[in-house]
């Protein structure tokens, strides 16, 4: 075996030896190399020995010859299947030799070895993998694996140790590599699970291509899976610079930058937030480098506030210790950082409440006094966090002392309002120390007005209720807490606060506004502890509490028995007493409540002669509050100390005069009087009174007195007269009043004439207070109709007060002393006395009212006879005329019902209240029953129908009154405001039945209706009830808040609770839909706020089969004519948005077909209807509808597909239609405000490109597929094309360079036409659309085939030669975009745009050639280029030297000069020459200089061609050049000309007197001061031209030339007019003239230049007359 084996490889050997050249040799190791490696696993040594002797043979040939390629392919394949260790070893070294010299053509069968393979020997086949794929067009027959996706994509990092990829990271083809890598990713059909993770890691690459490719990819598909736990583990590691691939068993370094995107990637991933890993970061932010910390810093907050709790609870402390140490140490001093890590103290505290402890509470606090404003938001969030945990605390009596001290040490501080904050959530209601601090920090010298405020919520139980509520954890446990909520007990509270003190001291010691809060809170104690279901106690400023008892019996009672009830009532009357006795409001007001509840002992031991002394220095607003507490305080002491008392007041009467002082003084002690034998009377009777009066005449004087101040044309007397009648006829009869004299009649008299008399209507309230009692003392019918119809007549005074005294006292007059305010004006002891006394005006009253007062026709009298109605039913104690007159008080309520006036059916709804009250058992079912029955068939009872037709009078105006529809409608015409018509007619859509609804609410809403009967009621199985519930439903959302409220009372009190509504939609929503059309607009807007609330919160698939009918109404009450049916549509609208977008949202999400399904049904319904209604008129319409388009595109949904063609044109018609119109405005009138165009232009790209539109667009693009590509093309191409506005135009151009950027594929199909479109629409007369059109036309070469690119590109630069400024701008633009955008394809028509470059950067348009002079000093190798494509630029300035445009020709020109300057013309010269030749045959023309200049450069660089046999040629150009007439050029060609005679080849062209003959003449003063062609600074260069042309033709041997010469240059100084600047030519010349000149000649010529040196400003002339005489050169001139 050894012998074969040994024999087969010495003939291979022989083989190897014989190949003479290079490529025999590489063919035999093709063949020969992988079969001879083999031979290395052979048994026998001396087979292992040859073969080792031949590889290395071959490895020296190899690396002799740098050309020889190797067979990869098989030597790969053999080494992932060799085992032996020395064969791998061979096979690795021919691998990296071969790996270096990889052929440029694909070898898709190695690269597909290496994919399977590379993660197995990453070192041998990882580079070579990636070099394969530089040379490998993607394709779907490569597979490959995520893990070798992860190795790959790890390209893009530094490795620490450098082992793997250093020789392509170094590279000079590294960029190629890197491009390529991240191509195949993009393109190819590999696994995306991690393509994201090398566009992330290529995002920062140091190379810009790489980068910018890469952000490419990221914005089109290329974002990690944020919650899939494998790539949040990747981001990790990265954010831990710990990023590791073991399959490569290496680690790599990662920047700052992509360590800081990877956590802004993780604050959006949940699961990154239950990771131990996320925790180490955390712990990572001291060590952190300063620009990683901000970001760790939010990371921190987002794993606490996202993380599992169960996860987060075990090291919640631990995080917390980190946090309290970064913020103590101050390493963070950024306002923002800080602000984060207190709130996530806030949410660890969330996650684990055991780490809310007062010590955290403590240093939160104290950094809320001592951080920044900023910072403290931060920490007052977190203190909100933590707030609801104290709501439970287990250590209440320890919170308080840490709390006080924040509060009354540093009350302006943020700590305080905090720490009240915690006093109001941490302890119950009922705590007595947590109210005693609300209540002193009730002290306005101390704590701000905002700080009272809020520390109030803890005073008053609803709002202490309502602000927990903000706070709670747990639902359950706030209702419990809630639930538990009370005030404190009266007594409790007296006893902390008050009973220890000296009362009157307290009052004089502290703030009154603390004195006065802690009556308050003691009065709501008492109130709640009465009955808590009125809420009295939670009334503010208990402002309500008066009327209620005077209303209420029952309650007067309940409080009077807890006042009785309360063990230390006596220091609280006393506290009050004394507050009272400093004149203040309320304490006065309190104690006046408190001494009608007091019985008689307890009154007794107030001290009445303190208060005596007091009550004459009270202000006016209190002295009747004041006088009447004295009377009844007095009514209760001995009959000695009462007579004392009296006696003193009657004293103080008789001594009286007009004085002031002492009137005060008398009326005072008439109050005292009045209200001191009121209730003395009321206690015992009228008779007994006498006993304690010792003097009948004083009694007498009393009443006298009365009757002159009731006459008195001073009001305080009147006043002061008629209230003390109003008390003295409740308790006296009319004979014990006439006993002294009184003439009643007299009195009664003087009242009536005051109410038809007197202005003053608290006077005439007065008064019909004082007739209405007066009937309490008789019982006469004659007197008492005369004092009713002295009510009556009331019904026409328009003041709302004297219509509530007018039903008063009406209902006084029927009811007597049972009336609800005679009792309530009378303590509730002396009570007792009242029920002695009877009345029987009750029936004719009643009657009166119902028969002459309620069938009246005046408006007025309605308005007044249903409220006295309503007084008789609800204040006077029923009677059994009452039952027999029920009837017809019930249809008198309903007539009031159907009356227009609100305050008419508000009264009557009362009314029905009342009487519903006054009912009992079967009796009240009826009438429950009837009032339903009302409802439920549409219908009024016969009695109460009111119908409008055509000619009822509806109202009356200024211009007399409306009778009919047809007087409406002229009315609102004439207004000259049409809309009013709808605000008319409104009325007389609305039946009198509707305006009956709202008053029936009222008296419904108290009907305790059972739950059976409310489910019979709506039972569904008849119409009525159906239409019921529809109608009750629309009406409790009518726009009027008073109906609305009213019919949600009967909805809550008809319907029953348990009614399944979702049931009842869809025909709820028919209902609605059929009321949007109404012409009502009250109709139109109940039935949109009725949508509104029917469909919050429903998924719109509940209702998807009328969402186009809802949209459709939606949209048109969107645009009514009424303003407040707009403003209602607008929020139903948005609901409807909101709904599909969610919608569309959650089956973005569900991939499942039923959840693609269901995607696809919302979008069939909404985006027809809203692309519909794009183009609506209605402003409000297309917002709506743009707005919702816009979100919807956001979710990204792909049931989107077929639409965004759609989308994509109104977006794109939008940017137009949403443009500012000042940019429009602007755009026409630019020149009148001197602004650029270019600035408004760029303004309104910019505009354009920062736009909503443009981000939906983008949107869009995404989710385009083949079939909507066919749909959109034709779209764009008709947007590129057709006019229209320059935003939509300029928005067309960015779709386009989108689609090649995201969809370059997708796109491809249509590149051609769309190039088409472009360029026939690129020289728009607008340059932005231009801009956009050629930016756009760049990015399209991408991806069109390179004919079609070369002939666009072609016709568009030809445009170039026709000499239009505009076209030539956007050619030169087309050209810089071609090459920025498109740089492959631009390489490739390298010959088009190269020489163009070159020949436009010449143009004499700075814009032009600005443009192109940057193009090609970047793009060019300067003079490499313009030999590479020399050809072409001779043919392109060939072709444009014949024309006859001048701004062609003159570019063309300048060209030419360029190009034998740079270029290197070694074949071509005799070309050159015959163009210049022929072209100087032309006559002068604006730029024909640079022609000249350039046929001079050409025979300077190319003399030997020149001598052959051109000179005469030559010669005869040069002359005829030089005696060409247009002084402009011929000033250029004595330059050129000069310049081509100083040369030394050209020394024997003698043109010396030529030149004197044609230059002289411009050294003369007479051509100087004659010529009117040339400015001064154009004859000074003219002039230096032709020194330097005479200078530089001079010869020797020319006598004659050179006297002509100097004669012209002495002449030109002896006439003193030449220029500094022409003698300073003069001396820089002089050496030619020196070389030819005679000694004699000199001496002139040395004249010549000491003139041109004398006095010449510039630096240079000394240097030139060094060069000519030496160093000596000034004695030398001067001699």
């Amino acid at each position: 075996m050894a012998e074969n084996e040994l024999r087969l490889l010495n003939n291979a050997e022989l083989k190897l030896a014989l190949a003479e050249s290079e490529d025999s040799f590489q063919s035999l190791v093709s063949v020969f190399l992988c079969p001879i490696l083999l031979k290395l696993d052979s048994p026998h040594e001396s087979v292992r020995n040859k073969t080792i002797s031949i590889a290395n043979h071959i490895m020296t040939r190899l690396n002799n010859n740098a050309q020889a390629i190797l067979p990869l392919e098989a030597l790969v394949s053999q080494y992932v299947e060799a085992n032996q260790p020395l064969r791998k070893r061979f096979l690795l070294a021919f691998i990296s030799i071969g790996e270096k010299r990889i052929p440029c053509s694909e070898n898709l069968a190695l690269l597909q070895i290496c994919l399977n393979h590379v993660n197995e020997y990453p070192l041998v086949l990882l580079t070579l993998t990636i070099r394969l794929l530089r040379f490998s067009k993607p394709t779907s027959a490569i597979t490959c694996s995520n893990d070798v996706i992860l190795s790959l994509s790890s390209f893009y990092l530094i490795q620490k140790d450098q082992r793997i990829f250093s020789d392509l990271q170094f590279s000079q083809k590294t960029v190629d590599y890197r491009l390529s890598l991240l191509r195949w990713i993009h393109l190819s059909s590999w696994p995306s699970n991690w393509k994201w993770l090398a566009y992330f890691f290529a995002s920062a690459d140091s190379h810009s291509e790489v980068a910018r490719l890469a952000d490419e990819f990221t914005r089109d598909s290329g974002l990690p899976d944020l919650e899939n736990l494998s790539h949040v583990n990747v981001l990790l590691d990265i954010a831990l610079d710990k990023f590791r691939i073991e399959a490569l068993h290496a680690n790599f370094s990662v920047s700052i930058s992509l360590r800081n995107k990877a956590i802004q990637h993780l604050l959006k991933s949940k699961i990154a937030a239950n990771t131990d890993k996320a925790i180490n970061c955390i712990e990572f932010i001291l060590e952190a480098p300063p620009s990683m910390q901000p970001r760790l810093i939010q990371f921190t907050r987002w794993v606490v506030d996202k993380a599992d709790p169960n996860f987060l609870k075990p090291k919640a402390a631990m995080i917390l210790e980190k946090i309290l140490s970064i913020l103590s140490s101050n390493i963070i001093q950024s306002d923002l950082l800080r602000g984060f890590l207190y709130t996530t103290i806030g949410l660890l505290t969330k996650v684990d409440n055991h780490l809310i402890t007062n010590s955290l509470l403590t240093n939160l606090l104290t950094s809320l006094q001592s951080e920044l404003p900023d910072v403290r938001v931060s920490i007052d969030e977190a203190l909100s966090i933590i707030i609801p945990y104290y709501s439970n605390f287990r250590f209440s009596n320890e919170l308080l002392p840490v709390l006080e001290p924040f509060i009354f040490d540093s009350p302006e501080s943020p700590a305080a309002y905090c720490a009240l904050r915690f006093v109001l959530v941490a302890f119950p209601f009922d705590y007595l120390p947590a109210r005693f601090i609300c209540l002193k920090v009730q002290n306005p010298f101390v704590f701000h007005h905002s700080f009272i405020e809020e520390a109030k919520k803890g005073l008053n139980l609803s709002q202490w209720v309502q602000y927990n509520s903000v706070y709670s954890t747990n639902e359950a446990q706030e209702e419990d807490k809630v639930r538990a909520a009370s005030y404190p007990s009266a007594s409790e509270v007296i006893s902390f606060i008050l009973s220890d003190h000296d009362l009157k001291k307290f009052w004089e010691s502290n703030a009154a506004e603390y004195c006065l809060a802690i009556l308050e809170f003691i009065e709501r104690c008492i109130y709640y502890s009465a009955d808590r279901s009125l809420e009295l106690y939670d009334n503010d400023k208990l402002s309500s509490i008066d009327a209620l008892l005077i209303q209420d019996s029952k309650l007067r009672e309940m409080v009077s028995e807890k006042c009785i009830s309360l063990s230390n009532f006596n220091v609280f009357l006393e506290y009050v007493f004394y507050g009272t006795l400093l004149m203040h409001f309320e304490p006065t007001y309190a104690l006046s409540r408190l001494v009608s509840f007091a019985p008689p002992e307890v009154t007794f031991s107030l001290p009445e002669l303190d208060f005596l002394t007091s009550v004459f220095n009270f202000p006016l607003a209190l002295r009747n509050t004041a006088t009447r507490i004295l009377g009844i305080i007095l009514s209760t002491k001995d009959s000695t100390r009462i007579s004392e008392v009296l006696s003193s007041c009657f004293t103080i009467i008789s001594t009286s005069n007009n004085k002031n002082d002492n009137f005060f003084k008398a009326e005072t002690a008439l109050l005292i009087i009045g209200y001191t034998i009121s209730y003395l009377a009321a206690q015992t009777n009228s008779a007994a009174v006498d006993s304690f009066i010792l003097n009948s005449g004083s009694i007498k004087e009393f009443f006298s007195v009365l009757l002159e101040y009731l006459g008195s044309n001073v009001l305080h007397k009147k006043t002061t007269s008629l209230a003390i009648y109003k008390e003295l006829f409740v308790y006296f009869t009319r004979d014990w009043i006439t006993s002294y004299g009184v003439d009643f009649d007299e009195i009664l008299n003087v009242l009536l004439r005051f109410l038809k008399e007197v202005e003053d209507t608290n006077v005439k309230v007065e008064c019909l207070h004082v007739i209405s009692r007066m009937s309490l003392s008789f019982s006469d019918d004659e007197m008492a109709e005369k004092i009713l119809k002295a009510i009556y007549v009331t019904y026409h005074m328009d003041s709302p007060d004297i219509l509530f005294a007018s039903a008063e006292a009406m209902s006084i007059l029927a009811g007597g002393h049972r009336n609800v305010f005679v009792k309530s004006t009378c303590p509730i002891f002396f009570q007792k006395q009242l029920d002695n006394y009877k009345a029987d005006h009750y029936c004719f009253t009643l009657d009166f009212i119902l028969t002459d007062c309620v069938n009246s026709p005046k408006p007025l009298l309605r308005r007044a006879s249903s409220l006295w109605l309503f007084y008789i039913v609800r204040y006077c104690e029923p009677q059994t005329y009452t039952m027999t007159r029920l009837n017809d008080i019930y249809h008198s309520f309903l007539s009031f019902l159907v009356t227009q006036d609100d305050f008419v059916q508000d009264t009557a709804s009362r009314g029905l209240k009342a009487m519903y009250d006054v009912l009992e058992g079967d009796e009240r079912k009826s009438f429950t029953d009837n009032l339903i029955s009302t409802i439920a068939a549409d219908r009024v009872d016969e009695k109460t129908k009111a119908p409008l037709d055509a000619d009822t009078a509806l109202f009356t105006t200024n211009k007399g009154t409306v009778a009919t529809y047809k007087d409406i409608c002229s009315l609102a015409s004439e207004s000259g405001n049409p809309d009013l018509i709808y605000s008319f007619l409104s009325i007389a859509g609305n039946s009198s039945l509707w305006q009956a609804r709202k008053g029936l609410a009222s008296g419904i809403s108290y009907l305790g209706i059972p739950e059976d009967q409310k489910r019979k009621t709506f039972s569904f199985d008849t119409s009525k009830s159906s239409s019921l519930l529809k109608k009750l439903y629309r009406f409790k959302h009518d726009p009027n808040p008073d109906v609305a409220k009213t019919m949600g009372e009967i909805w809550d009190t008809l319907v029953p609770s348990d009614l399944n509504l979702a049931s009842h939609r869809k025909y709820l929503v028919e209902d609605c839909l059929e009321f949007m059309g109404s012409r009502s607009w009250r109709d139109r807007e109940s039935s949109v706020n009725t949508l509104v609330s029917l469909l919050s919160n429903v998924p719109v698939t509940e209702y998807l089969n009328q969402l186009e009918d809802i949209w459709n109404m939606s949209f048109r009450t969107l645009d009514d004519i009424k303003e407040s049916v707009r403003e209602a549509s607008f929020p139903l609208c948005k609901l409807l948005a909101r709904s599909v977008i969610q919608s569309l949202e959650k089956t973005s999400h569900n991939t499942s077909p039923s959840g693609i399904c269901k995607g696809k049904r919302i979008v069939s319904v909404a985006l027809p209807f809203l692309l519909k209604h794009a183009y609506d008129q209605a402003k409000e319409v297309r917002s709506l509808t743009y707005s919702t388009i816009t979100e919807l595109v956001r979710t990204g949904n792909s049931t989107l597909t077929s639409f965004v063609p759609a989308i994509m044109q109104v977006m794109l018609e939008y940017l137009t239609e949403y443009e500012s119109k000042a940019a429009t405005f602007l755009d026409f009138h630019a020149k009148n405000y001197s602004i650029k165009q270019e600035n408004i232009d760029n303004a309104r790209t910019s505009a354009v490109q920062s736009s909503s539109m443009m981000d939906t667009l983008e949107k869009c693009i995404g989710l385009l597929d083949e079939s909507s590509m066919q749909t959109l093309y034709p779209i764009l191409n008709r947007m590129i094309a057709k006019p229209g506005g320059v935003p939509t135009k300029i928005g067309s151009a960015q779709v386009v360079m989108l689609l090649v950027i995201r969809r370059g594929p997708l796109v491809k199909q249509f590149a051609s036409k769309l190039l088409q479109s472009l360029k026939s629409s690129c020289f728009d007369r607008n340059a932005a659309v231009s801009d956009a059109f050629a930016s756009a036309i760049g990015y399209l070469l991408r991806v069109c085939p390179l004919e079609i690119a070369s002939q666009t590109c072609q016709e568009i630069i030809d445009k170039f030669y026709d000499g239009n400024t505009n076209e030539q701008i956007i050619s030169s633009k087309l050209t810089v975009y071609a090459s920025r955008y498109a740089p492959d394809v631009f390489l490739n028509l390298g010959s088009l745009f190269f020489p163009f470059i070159f020949f436009g950067k010449h143009s004499s348009s700075i814009s032009i050639n600005g443009v192109l002079s940057k193009a090609w000093d970047e793009l060019s190798s300067a003079g490499s280029s313009v030999n590479l494509y020399s050809e072409e630029i001779i043919l392109l300035i060939q072709k444009n030297l014949i024309v006859t445009k001048w701004d062609v020709k003159r570019p063309a020109a300048a060209a030419l000069l360029e190009f034998v300057n740079t270029s290197r013309l070694t074949y071509r010269q005799n070309d050159i020459y015959v163009l210049l030749n022929e072209t100087m045959k032309d006559k002068s023309w604006p730029g024909k200089e640079l022609l000249l200049e350039a046929y001079v450069k050409f025979l300077i660089k190319y003399p030997e061609f020149i001598k052959s046999q051109k000179m005469e040629e030559v010669h005869q150009v040069i002359v005829r050049e030089f005696k060409r007439r247009n002084i402009v050029y011929k000033s250029h060609a004595m330059e050129s000309v000069g310049e081509l005679l100083s040369d030394e080849n050209y020394r024997e062209l003698d043109l010396y007197e030529l030149s004197l003959n044609e230059c002289g003449t411009f050294l003369q003063k007479e051509w100087f001061d004659k010529d009117d062609e040339l400015n001064l600074e154009e004859k000074i260069a003219l002039q230096r031209n032709s020194v330097y042309a005479m200078f530089n033709s001079s010869r020797p041997g020319n006598k004659n030339c050179n006297e002509m010469l100097l004669t012209y240059l002495s002449n030109a100084l002896d006439e003193n007019y030449l220029h500094w600047n022409v003698k300073l030519a003069i001396l820089k010349n002089a050496p030619h003239l020196k070389k030819i000149m005679s000694n004699e000649e000199f001496l002139l010529y040395k004249d010549i230049l000491y003139r041109c040196y004398e006095d010449n400003p510039s630096p240079k002339a000394k240097d030139y007359a060094e060069v000519i005489f030496g160093e000596n050169y000034l004695s030398v001139l001067r001699n």
